[in-house]
């Protein structure tokens, strides 16, 4: 699980780098729409390979609504909410699925799963959505739901979050410890996103943040100078926005996957 060599077309092999090197990483969108360039003197050394910490493939569990769902080391729970529910997806091969239509339904990951992945990890799985781009809804977070969604004054009370957002025709993915007001990261349009599948992997390394869509490295910020240790709390989401205006997402999600490490 090489990531970080994705970086970018003109980004030699980081995952064999093994001293300081100063790299211009120019981020593009799988439409080759221009991004914000963001340049970066990046302390990287040869990492221990990633160590999978939970997964879940729905095998066998067609039908199963609001309850929890074990991983595949019986460590973690994910816990189906307000009608979320495992459905099967002939687009999928009939492959079951976790399945999430809006109206209140969301899913919950135990808290405990990313307080183990710490400050740099890699979460994995396949998606798809049928949510419009309003930009009112989370399709997973993890952080610190704060009683303040009202402002970006109040820090110590605000939502801490990091979270990906999947909709027709965009896809966002940014961490923040003060609401909307310290988003790091970015929104990319992508094309053929609506009600299709794709793979996606988000990827935080101490204070960089990257998402690839098939393999393809489509948002990268380095150094956010955000921590997943400086947000205080690891609630998971999927499905759920911390904001309590927001709409709930309308997608799906399979083969979800987290490793320590990247």
């Amino acid at each position: 699980m090489k990531h970080w060599k994705k970086m970018a077309a003109s980004l030699i092999a980081i995952s064999t780098m093994v001293a300081v090197v100063p790299t211009t990483y120019a981020m593009e969108s799988e439409d080759s729409q221009p991004q914000t360039t963001d340049t970066a003197t990046v302390q990287t050394t040869k990492a221990a390979e990633p160590t999978l910490l939970a997964s879940w493939d729905f095998t066998g569990k067609n039908g199963t609504t609001n309850s929890a769902i074990a991983d595949s080391t019986g460590k973690y729970n994910l816990t189906l909410k307000d009608g979320a529910k495992i459905e099967q997806y002939g687009d999928r091969s009939n492959n079951e699925a976790l399945s999430l239509r809006g109206g209140g339904q969301y899913a919950q990951i135990d808290d405990q799963l990313f307080k183990d992945a710490g400050d740099s990890f890699t979460l994995e799985f396949a998606s798809k959505t049928r949510h419009d781009d309003s930009g009112k809804f989370f399709s997973f977070i993890v952080g610190k739901d704060g009683s303040n969604d009202a402002n970006t004054t109040d820090q110590a009370n605000a939502n801490k979050y990091l979270m990906f957002y999947n909709s027709k025709t965009a896809i966002k993915g940014v961490i923040s410890n003060n609401n909307w007001g310290n988003e790091q990261g970015s929104k990319v349009t992508v094309s053929g996103n609506d009600n299709s599948w794709a793979d996606y992997k988000i990827v935080v390394d101490g204070t960089n943040l990257a998402v690839f869509r098939n393999n393809a490295l489509i948002i990268f910020k380095a150094n956010t100078g955000i921590k997943m240790s400086d947000l205080g709390a690891t609630t998971a989401y999927i499905g759920k926005s911390f904001y309590s205006v927001d709409e709930y997402w309308n997608g799906a999600m399979d083969d979800i996957k987290v490793y320590r490490g990247r």
